[in-house]
Formats: C-alpha cells, sequence, structure tokens
C-alpha cells in the first residue's frame, strides 16, 4: 500500500481556506489549475510510497514513538507561494507557520515551535528509514504546506502582477494534537486517501 503521515486539518479551517481559494483561484490562468479537493487538505509529514503490508505495524509503533514525545502545536495560515518558483509552477500551496502559546514570549515560542514542527517530521522521515529501510520524502528541507491545487510541466509562469492580485491570506489557526497514518490510492479522477491511524501528541 502507498503511505503518507500527516497533520489533518479542522473542519473550521478547511472552510475558511477554501472561501480564500475560490476568490484566489480566479486570479491564476484559466484552465491550467487542478484543484485539490478540500477533504484532501493536509500537512505531509513524510512520504513513504509503496509499503509491504507486513511492514505497517513496525511504521506504526515508531509513529506512536514520535507522538508521544510531542507535544501539541499551535498552527496558522501564513502565506502562499508556488512550487518549485513562480517561473515554473507545478504546486499553488499555503503555508503553516507556528502562534505562540500562552505565556511564552511571541519571539521564542516562534522559534521553538519551528523546531517542535521540523523535529516532528524528521522523526516520522526516520520512522521509515528504520522500519522501511528506505529514504523518504527524497529528503527535501520540511517546510510545513497545504497543497491547493496542481498544473502540468508547461504552466503559465506566475507573474508579479498576479502575486499582487491575490488576496491576503485570513488568519486562520488551530492547535494539532495528533497526526495519521493514510493510504493514498491514486485514480484517474484524482488521489483517495483513507485514515489507517491516528496518534495522539503526549509530550508535556
Amino acid at each position: 500500500m502507498r503511505l503518507f503521515v500527516a497533520i489533518e486539518i479542522p473542519e473550521h479551517v478547511r472552510q475558511k481556506l477554501a472561501l480564500w481559494w475560490t476568490e484566489a483561484s480566479l486570479y491564476l490562468p484559466d484552465n491550467e489549475w487542478r484543484d485539490i479537493p478540500t477533504q484532501n487538505w493536509h500537512v505531509t509529514l513524510a512520504f513513504y510510497g509503496q509499503v509491504n503490508g507486513l511492514d505497517v505495524d513496525a511504521l506504526a509503533e515508531e509513529l506512536a514513538a514520535c507522538a508521544a514525545k510531542t507535544e501539541p502545536i499551535g498552527l496558522e495560515m501564513q502565506d502562499f507561494g508556488a512550487f518549485p518558483r513562480a517561473a515554473r509552477p507545478r504546486v499553488f500551496w499555503a503555508g503553516i507557520g507556528m502562534v505562540a502559546r500562552v505565556g511564552m514570549a511571541a519571539d521564542i515560542a516562534s522559534e521553538k515551535q519551528v523546531k517542535d514542527l521540523k523535529n516532528l517530521a524528521r522523526c516520522c522521515r526516520r520512522a521509515g528509514h528504520a522500519t522501511l529501510r528506505k529514504r523518504t520524502a527524497k529528503e527535501r528541507p520540511f517546510r510545513g504546506h497545504i497543497t491547493l491545487a496542481r498544473t502540468g510541466d508547461f504552466a503559465t509562469p506566475l507573474t508579479a502582477e498576479c502575486w499582487q492580485a491575490l488576496p491576503d491570506m485570513p488568519q486562520l489557526a488551530w492547535t494539532a494534537t495528533s497526526l495519521a497514518l493514510f493510504t493514498s490510492k491514486l485514480r484517474p479522477e484524482g488521489a483517495q486517501y483513507r485514515r489507517v491511524e491516528e496518534f495522539t501528541f503526549e509530550g508535556r
């Protein structure tokens, strides 16, 4: 089965982000972008690819250990952009940042919680190294984001005028309290995801 691990998006954030994207997508070149269904929005921590069913339990145990030492993480939508770059876009994304915990100075919180999220992603990747004996996500530097749309190889570059016309990202925040392991099935109409198991953050 094809697996990845991710942080899920709560429904109230999903709905408000969908409203923003409905407006923002009007400023992208017509008929070039394919929206990702809102029910598929998530923050990927590690992608494992095809996994033998016999390895799933061992992977789940490693992911449970990652969650057990992770504190709940305050997250918020902060920016948007295109991968790999605006001149040759393939993916349009909404960026994930961190919000301060109660009683913690914002600058200290930002630094610590960015580290928390990166450490969680690193732990999830290492879970794949340990149990599947292969690298995950091509070892790209982690950047928390939600993929909103994809386009083909010859998409129109996104110009400065396009970026200036896009509406501001709304202030959307939530506290992530768990991660989840998903299966991904590729269909002609797009990928279909199913949650296999959820792991609650238990760090203090």
